[in-house]
């Protein structure tokens, strides 16, 4: 991997604001999050990137070898990088984005995020589901036993 440091890709516009070249060359119409974890993104640099880094081309091997120019490590810093946010509940931090992500309730059945604890939560009539259908199971179970006992009864007397 090469490291870069963003302070090197930092100029000033016409009207003295900084800005950070960094642009995204994908050629599809498909809005894709900002990890860039995809095969299908392309990532081209230019001019900034290149003065930043040592390029050495073999015309003859077909090859290419790049090194960073300078201590990338030392170059970059973090004070003009956004706080990270404190994630609460299941809550994950996920660095590309610098975002709390949800947990994903919608993996399981019958759940929900909880919007105020950010918590998995059983959807609000499940609970209620579970319990009368355990009800139903003991009425059941319950009916069964005194007819088996009834049964039981009944072939005791037809034998004698």
């Amino acid at each position: 991997s090469i490291d870069l440091a963003l302070e090197r890709l930092v100029f000033r516009n016409s009207s003295g604001h900084e800005l950070l070249c960094v642009a995204r060359q994908d050629n599809n119409d498909i809005t894709t999050p900002a990890n860039m974890m995809y095969s299908y993104a392309h990532i081209a640099f230019g001019s900034m990137v290149a003065s930043a880094l040592n390029i050495a081309v073999d015309m003859k091997n077909g090859s290419m070898g790049i090194s960073p120019r300078g201590n990338p490590k030392a170059e970059s810093s973090e004070v003009g990088c956004a706080k990270s946010p404190t994630c609460v509940g299941m809550q994950s931090f996920f660095p590309p984005m610098n975002v709390c992500e949800d947990p994903p309730c919608h993996n399981y059945l019958f759940m929900t995020v909880d919007q105020e604890t950010k918590t998995c939560r059983w959807r609000s009539p499940i609970p209620m589901f579970f319990g009368l259908l355990l009800a139903t199971l003991v009425i059941c179970d319950l009916a069964s036993h005194r007819l088996y006992k009834q049964a039981i009864q009944r072939a005791r007397d037809y034998n004698q």
